[in-house]
């Protein structure tokens, strides 16, 4: 009925909204998509070689482990020696070693952190007039280190040094660090990337 009128219209129903636009519907496709997507990540990740565990795979390895990666990212710092000057000289110039020992000896010191007290006979640069040069300084071995008679041992220092380096005399006793070495022979020991932790002045 339209109420008399002969002209009466008639009322469309509006369009059904596209799936896509129901919440009711949208709703369950997206909690699946996002279930599968979740059980699908381990996978990958596994079939790369990693893993989604913190603890072993985004966290620094610990020191003596090796990095998920295959890779060993630790680097141990170099191993000190509790070798004095004197033991140093004994082993080497004392007649209770064979030849054979002694190679033995210094493979096994060299590289390692040595403190040791000496004495300053001379300080120097490497290269005479260059300043980028490292400072050689000479060292002998204090009196009471009697294994040490006439021993010479030179220290090499930075360039970045040498203004500090000048406050040294000859006869000024010092205690300083650094790696040792050796020179070709193997009967001469050196110390690298030296620096000095005390200057006792002339004693």
């Amino acid at each position: 009925m339209c109420g008399g009128r002969a002209n009466c219209k008639r009322k469309i129903p509006a369009p059904a909204k596209p799936w896509y636009k129901r919440p009711a519907i949208l709703a369950p496709i997206v909690a699946a998509l996002f279930t599968l997507v979740a059980s699908l990540v381990p996978a990958i990740l596994n079939s790369w070689g990693l893993s989604l565990d913190r603890s072993t795979a985004w966290n620094s390895p610990e020191p003596g482990q090796s990095s998920p990666f295959g890779v060993d990212t630790t680097i141990a710092p170099p191993e000190s020696s509790s070798s004095s000057m004197e033991e140093l000289c004994e082993a080497l110039e004392g007649e209770h070693l064979t030849a054979l020992q002694k190679e033995a000896f210094r493979s096994g010191h060299a590289g390692r952190v040595v403190e040791w007290a000496a004495r300053v006979r001379e300080v120097k640069p490497s290269l005479p007039g260059r300043a980028d040069s490292p400072i050689i300084m000479t060292l002998e071995a204090l009196p009471e280190q009697r294994g040490c008679p006439g021993r010479l041992v030179r220290a090499f220092f930075d360039p970045e040094q040498r203004i500090a380096l000048l406050q040294f005399s000859p006869g000024d006793r010092i205690v300083l660090q650094g790696t040792l070495s050796f020179d070709d022979t193997g009967s001469h020991p050196e110390i690298r990337r030296a620096h000095v932790l005390r200057h006792l002045r002339c004693g």
